[in-house]
């Protein structure tokens, strides 16, 4: 089943003091930082992102256009992000890998696949706006270096398939990412400062 972030947002706002305490973010291999805060194995996770400002934590090497293994749900609570899908078309433009994962780290490994990609959605959303991707299509999402931005989003409607990623074709066949740590009381911070502009609907 697939669930509406919007209706997901009362469980942040009731139960922020608690996932402030106990729920630490990590960076992300796109170059935000990601902080779970529900686990409903195999219906329901929710997440914080976070991109702080004039500072990203990408992999290397950095391949932003992936897919996801679920329905995503987002809803923007501060900030401006550019949501940018695509459709696969015969091609050789991009070699595709598969991500695995080891707890909270994770690795890429090149297919055989290789696949050229057409925009189908490029757009723009900002502060209280939602949008969604639906599951296994290819998309990144972009916030400018310069600025900071904040969601809440919901992953529902899981497959048991690999996520994917489009890159270079490259010698090296496996590609590893360590995701650190991410100061939580900045990210906490951050996070309590846009939430309440939300909800007040200042800007």
């Amino acid at each position: 089943m697939k669930i509406d972030v919007a209706s997901q947002l009362t469980y942040l706002t009731e139960n922020f003091d608690v996932l402030q305490r106990e729920c630490k973010p990590l960076w992300h291999p796109l170059g935000f930082s990601s902080c779970l805060i529900l686990n409903n194995v195999g219906k329901l996770n929710l997440r914080i992102h976070y991109w702080p400002e004039s500072e990203r934590r990408t992999k290397n090497p950095d391949w932003p256009i992936h897919t996801h293994t679920y329905h995503l749900s987002s809803l923007v609570l501060e900030g401006t992000i550019r949501d940018i899908q695509y459709t696969t078309t015969a091609g050789e433009d991009y070699s595709v890998y598969s991500v695995s994962y080891n707890d909270e780290n994770s690795e890429i490994a090149k297919t055989d696949r290789k696949v050229s990609i057409l925009h189908t959605n490029d757009i723009s959303r900002s502060k209280s706006e939602t949008y969604t991707v639906e599951r296994g299509v290819f998309h990144q999402s972009q916030v400018d270096f310069g600025k900071s931005a904040i969601t809440l989003v919901a992953l529902s409607d899981f497959a048991k398939d690999a996520p994917l990623v489009l890159g270079k074709d490259m010698p090296e066949e496996r590609f590893p990412y360590d995701r650190a740590p991410f100061d939580s009381e900045t990210f906490w911070r951050a996070v309590h400062a846009g939430l309440s502009r939300h909800l007040s609907g200042a800007s």
